[in-house]
């Protein structure tokens, strides 16, 4: 590190939070930047300063430096100014040597974006706003999880598992929260954190920023000039909520991996980097094609160091932050899926089970509130006791309910009634729920 980051790390500033004011402190090549430049210039056609450093994510400042230098190697001319006003910004045209420089430069890098950050300046970040800096507190969880009918012993679990920063597995019948409780998890997280558009590694440039994860930090009015104020950072960076990315069935050894496009040459990260400072879930585990042991022995390292290691396509090998709450949920045994050694990986292992009778009236009620339907106590008595009670085989799940009063409102809207829970229609979303059984 510079003396420039030492002094910023003594005021408790990240390398995020420094918005760079020269070429040096970008971490960058002015070969890389002057490249960029040009390919921006040629593919947009931009003129002014202002829109080059808005397209390149960097300050007014570093742009000047860089079309300096363009300007020199006669890259760029400058055409004047706009206007009258002394104070009007200069205008830039490419030249013909700027052109074939242009193109020479996308032959070398296809990328045409944001400047990216080099991947040992992010390894800092990371660190500094780690999810396991937050700690979550019973009333948090308990603010997140309003929406759920938890036990208050599963809710002692889930809260010291979540705060522990280690792996979770969550188990049990199909269709009693399992998923909603890793994503009412992801909610609880209040900060915000710092997520790159790009990343570099020498000259190649991986792709980081993801919308499908990556939720930026929605302000307006006098809020945006006011988180502005009080949190600058680098604009090669978008402030985001903690990321939430989910893996399936879909899940292979593979993606762990980056991922060359052979077209463009640029990499894009895989998932569990890209939720990098937040959760990490495989849903559906032991439903994927490799074997659930093998997915446990390629996380074993990361759980365990907290670092990853990716490998690009020339070889070199680089270690990146592995820094995620990972879930795993599953409607198997656990040790039907992996051996002692694996199952001692999952350090938090809670079984969410079928609600017993006085949680699922609760689960009922509240659904049926939810969706403005009626549910008197005779109605109420039909469900327990003539639909379930006459189905020795009907075993309370918690989706049960919110299945059955939007099957009853999909009838009451095709027979054009008001919506409304009778034991005629009751019947039919029975019949509907038990053949999806």
């Amino acid at each position: 590190m510079n003396i420039t980051t030492d002094i910023r790390r003594a005021e408790g500033m990240s390398d995020a939070q420094h918005v760079p004011q020269a070429i040096a402190e970008t971490g960058l090549t002015r070969n890389f930047l002057i490249d960029l430049l040009m390919k921006m210039v040629h593919r947009h056609g931009y003129e002014r300063p202002s829109r080059i450093a808005e397209a390149m994510r960097l300050s007014p400042n570093v742009v000047h430096e860089l079309l300096d230098m363009a300007k020199e190697k006669a890259l760029l001319v400058i055409l004047g100014q706009p206007g009258a006003s002394m104070s009007a910004e200069l205008r830039y045209r490419i030249t013909e040597k700027g052109r074939e420089w242009a193109i020479a430069a996308a032959e070398r890098s296809a990328w045409i974006g944001p400047v990216p950050v080099p991947i040992d300046q992010y390894i800092q970040t990371a660190r500094d706003q780690s999810v396991r800096h937050e700690q979550l507190t019973a009333a948090a969880l308990a603010g997140v999880f309003s929406e759920l009918t938890l036990s208050d012993d599963l809710m002692d679990r889930i809260g010291p598992a979540v705060n522990s920063g280690a792996s979770i597995l969550l188990y049990g019948p199909p269709g009693n929260g399992k998923s909603s409780i890793a994503a009412a998890v992801c909610s609880a997280f209040s900060d915000t954190i710092l997520v790159p558009h790009a990343l570099s590694v020498g000259t190649d440039v991986i792709l980081f920023f993801d919308p499908a994860v990556h939720v930026p930090v929605s302000v307006d009015g006098d809020s945006a000039s006011r988180l502005r104020r009080v949190v600058p950072h680098d604009p090669r960076y978008v402030r985001c909520h903690r990321p939430y990315a989910i893996v399936g069935g879909e899940l292979s050894l593979e993606k762990f991996d980056l991922i060359r496009n052979p077209t463009n040459g640029l990499y894009t990260a895989p998932l569990q980097f890209k939720a990098s400072g937040g959760l990490f879930v495989v849903d559906d585990f032991g439903r994927q094609r490799h074997a659930p042991q093998a997915l446990i022995n390629r996380l074993i390292v990361p759980l365990e160091s907290g670092t990853d290691h990716l490998v690009l396509e020339s070889g070199r090998k680089i270690e990146v932050p592995f820094d995620n709450l990972v879930i795993f949920a599953t409607n198997f045994e656990p040790r039907s899926l992996m051996d002692e050694a694996g199952l001692r990986r999952l350090r938090h292992k809670i079984l969410i089970d079928r609600p017993d009778r006085k949680a699922f009236v609760k689960i009922l009620v509240r659904a049926a509130q939810q969706s403005a339907m009626n549910l008197d106590e005779e109605t109420l008595t039909y469900i327990m006791f003539d639909l379930y009670g006459q189905h020795p085989s009907a075993r309370f799940n918690a989706f049960h309910p919110r299945f059955l009063i939007e099957q009853c409102r999909s009838i009451c809207a095709y027979q054009n009634i008001r919506p409304q829970l009778t034991p005629q229609i009751l019947d039919q979303a029975w019949d509907n729920l038990m053949r999806a059984h």
